[in-house]
């Protein structure tokens, strides 16, 4: 009986951005890129479309994969941006489909959609200068202190020696082992001057990066360039608190490589819907405005 009512496109309201967004990608191309990652036989799977509406949703609202699935329920516009042209009561998928879908595509198949958030941004995209900076995503582990990542430096330092052949004068593996023991109760008064001592002693052990020397010419340029910087921080801040790059709860490090691009691309997809959102506005106080100098020039002319 569905035909007998209305569909979503007419119901919606077309000024939504996220109902503009819908038009503004072609989808058609989209699943035509995921193809491959399909083959024509055994269990049908979920629409490409669906599926990656659903990682550029969660990403966009900053919500995890059951949230997101539970959304699309209750949110008309999710579905609608979806692909389905009636309201459904149902959940798309379950929220491990979500997990199966980035093994399959992996980084390559995200990477896609960041090309396509990208396009959406048109000559905005196209700059002549780019500015590069880094930041940390952290990773739902527990994470090692930075006496650990020494102890493991060491221990990499000499497997890399012994593959290679070449004698060391030392091999600390005794000396390590004996600091670490004295790590134990390090916040306690008796052991926290022995602790302390023996965590320089490892670091001291452990390489530190080389030292690079620049001219003078090069450092004046580096300083031009580290000024663009404060223009890149404040990205850095989105993409961690809107776009879930806080902390990475996918594993491996392919998930990191994926967490990282979907959050870019969600930025992106954001920055594109704020121009939209304000757009309405922009045009409504121009129109304003020059009805306003039209009727006082009007007023003017008569006296």
């Amino acid at each position: 009986m569905s035909f007998l009512f209305q569909t979503l496109k007419e119901q919606l309201n077309p000024r939504h951005p996220l109902y503009q967004l819908t038009g503004e990608i072609d989808w058609k191309s989209v699943e035509a890129d995921f193809q491959e990652y399909y083959i024509d036989f055994g269990r049908p799977a979920k629409p490409v479309r669906l599926m990656v509406s659903l990682l550029i949703l969660k990403q966009l609202h900053n919500l995890s994969d059951e949230s997101v699935v539970d959304r699309w329920v209750e949110n008309p516009y999710f579905q609608y941006f979806s692909g389905e042209t009636h309201f459904q009561w149902s959940m798309p998928c379950d929220p491990s489909d979500l997990v199966h879908f980035r093994h399959r595509v992996g980084k390559e198949g995200i990477e896609k959609i960041f090309r396509l958030s990208v396009g959406l941004q048109g000559k905005d995209a196209q700059q002549k200068c780019v500015s590069i900076d880094t930041t940390v995503q952290e990773k739902n582990i527990t994470f090692p202190t930075d006496l650990k990542l020494a102890v493991r430096i060491i221990a990499k330092c000499r497997k890399m020696a012994e593959k290679q052949g070449i004698p060391l004068r030392q091999s600390y593996k005794r000396t390590v082992k004996q600091h670490m023991l004295n790590q134990r109760f390090k916040d306690h008064p008796k052991n926290k001057k022995k602790a302390l001592a023996s965590g320089r002693k490892i670091k001291t052990i452990a390489p530190g990066p080389p030292k690079s020397k620049d001219s003078a010419y090069r450092k004046q340029q580096a300083r031009i360039r580290f000024r663009r910087r404060a223009a890149i921080e404040p990205i850095f801040g989105h993409t961690k608190q809107d776009h879930r790059m806080a902390r990475n709860y996918l594993k491996r490090f392919v998930g990191d490589e994926i967490n990282a691009l979907m959050a870019a691309s969600a930025f992106n997809f954001r920055r594109w819907l704020r121009k939209v959102k304000l757009l309405p506005d922009f045009l409504a106080d121009w129109v304003s405005q020059y009805l306003l100098t039209t009727i006082r020039i009007r007023f003017d002319a008569r006296k």
